[in-house]
């Protein structure tokens, strides 16, 4: 059946106006502000510590609709090289000029454009174990010996936090079950001044007389 006259300009109608509607609400550029975390690049070096402040910036872009829709967020992030920083507190500016969304995306301002960088030192200490046993033992009731592995360990973070500690506790552990198992795998605790501990765990080994 062939369409009537008056049938086909509709269609080219509706063909025209959703063309323009598309254009006008998908192609438009607008702006739009998107959150970017801050990916600091430094040296591979773990004496040092980085903080950043703040952690994420404004990016204010124009692009369209279509643009925005398809633009993945998980790649929204901008990377500031550190690598030629000391320790200090530092003034870093926002390499705006190197943020690529996409080729046609445009980025008008970034917010704040500086971020505060403070870097600082870590040291490191070895501290002795010290068991946690949850049952009180008499002295005359030591007929057994208790042999922690490693006896020693390492612990990192600032100096001034870590230069009083002089020991790191294991989590609590029941005599009634070394007895029985003979040795067990234990957690440490450390205390929450401490950036690293290594290692996490050490081995508890029960033997009678």
């Amino acid at each position: 059946m062939k369409l009537k006259r008056e049938h086909k300009l509709k269609i080219i109608a509706f063909l025209i106006s959703a063309t323009l509607w598309y254009l006008i609400v998908w192609g438009k550029p607008v702006e739009k502000t998107l959150e970017a975390p801050i990916i600091v690049k430094s040296a591979q070096d773990k004496e040092l510590y980085v903080e950043i402040n703040p952690s994420t910036v404004a990016i204010k872009v124009l692009a369209t609709r279509s643009q925005l829709r398809n633009l993945n967020k998980d790649q929204v992030n901008i990377e500031i090289d550190l690598e030629k920083y000391p320790p200090g507190i530092h003034q870093v500016r926002i390499p705006v000029e190197q943020i690529r969304l996409t080729n046609t995306m445009k980025v008008k301002e970034v917010s704040p454009s500086f971020v505060t960088a403070v870097i600082r030192k870590i040291s490191q200490k070895k501290v002795p174990v010290v068991l946690n046993l949850k049952d009180h033992i008499e002295q005359r009731d030591k007929r057994f010996k208790l042999v922690i592995n490693p006896p020693v360990v390492t612990i990192r973070g600032f100096w001034e936090d870590i230069k009083d500690i002089e020991n790191i506790y294991t989590e609590e552990v029941s005599l009634a079950r070394l007895k029985k198992e003979k040795y067990l795998n234990v957690e440490l605790i450390p205390p929450q001044r401490v950036l690293e501990l290594e290692p996490r765990r050490v081995k508890i080994v029960y033997s009678s007389f």
